[in-house]
């Protein structure tokens, strides 16, 4: 009885280990705020946002909590490879991204083809106050 109970308890932990982690609800806010920045919406030419039917990740460089299903503004998240990039589809690049308690802060690239390569860099500090994040620095 003793070994069915441990190879019980050795299969619960296997298929614990072996699910989708849960994603982080602030993660998912912090990304969604970042994709709708505005200060960055409005240095995107308008003909490079007309080509944004889905918003582009380069790999996935936010750790394994992230929703992968997010929506943002009716839009997809796709996630690319670096063999993905010639097709010139506009992209983000997340270098930093790290949500602790009620602080945020994130480093990342939108870069986008419109004749010529433009990579803009954006780095942002959020602060949590009412279990809402806000913008508390920026640079662009």
């Amino acid at each position: 009885m003793k070994k069915i109970y441990l190879l019980l308890l050795s299969f619960v932990a296997f298929a614990a280990q072996s699910q989708t982690p849960i994603s982080n609800p602030d993660k998912d806010l912090i990304v969604q705020k970042c994709l709708e920045f505005q200060p960055l919406v409005d240095k995107i030419p308008v003909e490079v946002q007309a080509m944004m039917a889905d918003y582009y990740i380069l790999g996935n460089n936010m750790g394994s909590d992230f929703s992968q299903n997010l929506i943002v503004n009716g839009k997809k998240i796709s996630f690319l490879n670096k063999s993905d990039l010639s097709s010139g589809k506009p992209y983000f690049d997340f270098f930093t991204l790290n949500v602790e308690n009620d602080r945020a802060f994130v480093r990342y690239y939108f870069t986008y083809n419109n004749g010529e390569k433009t990579t803009i860099p954006i780095t942002i500090d959020f602060v949590k106050t009412n279990s809402v994040w806000q913008v508390l620095q920026y640079t662009i």
